[in-house]
């Protein structure tokens, strides 16, 4: 606690004595254990933690978060998160990893990133927006195992309801069957 040494961004003209806690960083490992299959540990940092009378501030960043996760038969990894809060509202949030469509052979994944931001529905819950990493744009896949994926573009959705994610996935592209004659 502290009344005479400001958080940074405080502006010391308005805010004669300041009350509250500030961490300039918090670093945490993650166990392995958390993550089924993996034996990578993951790191959580929060950095420039500020609690006082307006709330709680934060920037949060957490790596190799988990491995084979499944959510509705999309398979992926979480590799990143990041969460930015300022006096108890979230500013930016969002995570990052890797995923297999359910219709794709297990191996042949792509990088992904979810944008999170207030839901325009329910203002107490958050909506989800991903977006595939153009490098993986414009690559086949093998598909049903009968068939080739040629991928032009991809845009992923994420709904959230009920405490579930629903995930569905638009692609622009070219199925063609591998058909032996």
């Amino acid at each position: 606690q502290s009344e005479i040494a400001k958080a940074p961004g405080m502006n010391s003209s308005t805010d004669v004595t300041w009350k509250g806690l500030y961490m300039t960083g918090i670093v945490m490992k993650i166990p392995q254990g958390l993550s089924e299959g993996s034996d990578s540990v993951g790191t959580l940092t929060i950095n420039d933690l500020v609690i006082d009378c307006k709330g709680v501030d934060f920037d949060l960043r957490a790596k190799n978060v988990f491995r084979n996760g499944n959510m509705k038969g999309f398979k992926l990894s979480i590799d990143s998160v990041h969460l930015n809060l300022k006096d108890n509202k979230i500013v930016s949030a969002g995570m990052g990893g890797s995923m297999v469509l359910p219709i794709c052979k297990d191996g042949e994944k792509f990088s992904f990133s979810i944008a999170m931001s207030k839901s325009t529905k329910n203002p107490d819950e958050l909506a989800y927006q991903g977006s595939v990493t153009a490098k993986d744009i414009d690559k086949t896949y093998k598909a049903f195992n009968i068939a080739t994926l040629s991928i032009k573009g991809l845009a992923l959705d994420f709904s959230y309801e009920n405490k579930q994610f629903y995930p569905s996935a638009k692609i622009d592209g070219n199925l063609d069957l591998d058909v032996k004659g």
